[in-house]
């Protein structure tokens, strides 16, 4: 049975909920608001200081704040630059990982109906050229088209008809694998992008700290922790990206197995029209 698109739907859920989680947490900042025993120290020392104006504010702000903030320094552009790819990428790793999901099933590769006619033509011994090119002409799905490409070559000997096949089927599984290519690259090269804007925020956050001189550790950290941001990003991204494509490529190649063992139920049928006439295959 070909799967619903409610199971889908649950499917491509299931994935990408603790990715879009992931990022709403890193991003936004949920988590990592004002420390309690900051909150709890804070009007003591106001108390003991009214004049000082309170240490390490800015320190105390949420990650999502540090991120969308207006940049000031050619590492905040920097850092923004690498947040907007790495967004991009998302964009296109859940735009195609949603539609193979949703289109990647057994009615788009070989189509019931196609199936269920074919079958009855074997059963009745109606099965001649013209009856099967009938019934995939009637389709546009990988099995209709290889089935059209099988029965150009009925009369010729039954190992070229089965080279014609496998021929065919090359082509058909390219097609279909090219098409979830996207979210390998995405698995590969969101990790580095990543990396990348990791290094070089910390090339960034030690030379800010180089300047500053000692006793501004703050600053350091600072930009450490947001240099590893980008990293973190790319993780996110690439770790859905390998279990969605795993996952495609495993239903992938089970149609295939099934479109293989219906091919070669057809395999009697091409021999037998081979031993004919051509008025009599028609």
């Amino acid at each position: 049975m070909s799967a619903t698109p409610d199971r889908a739907a649950r499917s491509a859920l299931r994935v990408w909920l603790p990715t879009i989680t992931t990022l709403a947490l890193l991003l936004l900042g949920g988590f990592a608001g004002t420390p309690a025993a900051a909150r709890d120290e804070r009007p003591a020392a106001a108390a003991a200081a009214p004049d000082q104006a309170p240490q390490g504010e800015e320190s105390l702000q949420t990650l999502g704040a540090e991120v969308f903030r207006m940049p000031r320094t050619a590492n905040d552009w920097i850092g923004l630059f690498f947040y907007l790819v790495l967004f991009v990428f998302s964009m296109i790793a859940m735009t195609v990982g949603l539609e193979r999901i949703f289109n990647l099933r057994r009615e788009k590769v070989m189509p019931a109906a196609l199936v269920a006619q074919v079958q009855q033509h074997v059963r009745s011994g109606t099965d001649t050229v013209g009856n099967l090119q009938a019934s995939a002409g009637g389709f546009d799905a990988p099995l209709a088209r290889v089935m059209r490409d099988a029965l150009v070559r009925v009369g010729r000997p039954l190992p070229e008809i089965e080279k014609g096949i496998e021929d065919s089927m090359a082509r058909e599984i390219l097609v279909l694998r090219a098409k979830q290519r996207p979210l390998s690259v995405m698995a590969n090269v969101g990790p580095l992008v990543g990396l990348f804007g990791t290094v070089v925020g910390m090339i960034f956050a030690f030379q800010m700290a180089s300047q500053a001189g000692l006793g501004k550790a703050e600053l350091l950290a600072k930009g450490i922790y947001l240099a590893l941001l980008t990293t973190a990003i790319g993780l996110t991204i690439a770790v859905p990206c390998l279990l969605v494509l795993a996952y495609l490529n495993a239903r992938l190649d089970r149609f295939l197995v099934e479109m293989d063992e219906f091919l070669l139920q057809l395999l009697p049928s091409f021999a037998r029209m081979e031993q004919t006439t051509p008025a009599q295959r028609a």
